[in-house]
């Protein structure tokens, strides 16, 4: 009766349930890195580091927009998104501050035809014209009267009031109007409603001027991107070690000395991934589009620390191109061209060649200038 040979039993290697406990670290570190992450993303949201157009564009009294920093826009919003609202605001500043211009003088117009009306003389800010000084921006004939205009916080306000008041005063004094009065009256009322609305469309055009909705899933603030491209390195390395670790595992290739690069990966990866946001901001890195810049960002991230090698030869080359440049500079700044920065020729200086027993040579002719 034959037997079969036993089979002898599988011999696990000590590097191999070292590295399975290596993987399961790696495990655990990425689900605690995790939850820190969501954990600050609840007590610190996202949407709040979103930068919103009131930050970027300042609307005066009248709806005159400023634009504060074009880059700003251009970083949070993008050039080809921000652009027709720029127009737009733009073209109605020109149309505000036109109207704006002749309020005064349409204002002192209806007083007077109110004045002639009732047969006295009444101050321009009486009751129907009580908030007129708070709407106009500029120093105005107007300010002649004695009583203070109310304190009303809100433009919309302000201006709905005002129309309000005006077509009260119209309807007060209505049966005596000439036809000349009521054209008048007329006409403050339409520049009134005008400003009305392009006030309105100014604040929807600043109000469309901010960080898009669906990106405020990042903090959006210089710090918070910082936060954001290091929590999103270490989450790509993470992954890219596990990967590996575990194809190393099942090929019985695995080392024990492969740890220690991996642990030097968790410094210099969050470091270059620092350095490289820095370039993109200051625009040594000028390979991203300006309107994908801010939410790219921790795309970039993960992207480094899934292949530190690659982003560490990358900013090696950008190193020494930099460097040349500053060298070739720094060069052209201790040597300059012979005959550069002067309207006239200097003398010309002769040294002696090196070696022993050189023969002195005579200055060379001095050339003239214009030659």
């Amino acid at each position: 009766m034959s037997t079969e040979p036993e089979k002898p039993a599988k011999v696990i290697k000590p590097e191999v349930e070292r590295g399975k406990k290596y993987v399961v670290t790696l495990m655990v570190v990425t689900v605690l890195l995790a939850l820190l992450y969501i954990g600050l993303h609840k007590f610190y949201p996202a949407a709040e580091t979103g930068e919103v157009g009131a930050r970027l564009v300042h609307l005066d009294a009248v709806g005159h927009a400023t634009v504060g920093s074009e880059e700003d826009i251009n970083w949070h919003v993008g050039s080809t998104t921000a652009a027709p609202h720029l127009k737009a605001m733009e073209e109605r500043n020109a149309r505000i501050d036109e109207l704006a211009a002749s309020l005064p003088d349409d204002l002192g117009n209806i007083a007077s035809v109110i004045n002639r009306v009732r047969g006295g003389e009444i101050p321009v800010n009486c009751r129907y014209f009580t908030l007129s000084e708070k709407l106009l921006p500029y120093p105005v004939a107007v300010a002649s009267a004695k009583e203070e205009p109310q304190e009303v916080g809100d433009f919309g306000l302000i201006l709905t009031t005002l129309i309000d008041n005006v077509e009260q005063a119209r309807s007060d004094v209505y049966s005596k109007l000439t036809d000349e009065d009521k054209a008048q009256f007329s006409t403050l009322l339409k520049k009134l409603r005008q400003l009305q609305s392009l006030r309105l469309a100014q604040e929807v055009s600043v109000d469309n001027l901010r960080t898009p909705y669906g990106y405020t899933l990042f903090w959006m603030n210089p710090s918070g991107l910082i936060a954001e491209s290091v929590f999103w390195t270490l989450f790509g390395l993470l992954t890219t070690l596990i990967f590996v670790i575990c194809d190393k595992l099942r090929n019985n290739e695995y080392s024990v000395e492969e740890e220690w690069p991996c642990h030097a990966k968790f410094i210099h990866a969050p470091i270059l991934t620092v350095v490289i946001v820095m370039m993109v901001w200051n625009g040594i890195m000028d390979s991203m589009e300006p309107s994908t810049r801010t939410w790219s960002i921790p795309l970039l991230g993960f992207l480094i620390g899934v292949n530190c090698r690659k982003t560490m030869r990358i900013v090696s080359n950008l190193s020494e191109n930099v460097l040349d440049r500053i060298a070739d500079w720094v060069s052209k700044k201790v040597n300059p061209p012979a005959g550069a920065g002067g309207g006239g020729a200097d003398p010309v200086k002769t040294t002696q060649p090196s070696g022993t027993g050189a023969t002195p040579q005579p200055p060379a002719p001095i050339a003239e200038a214009g030659k």
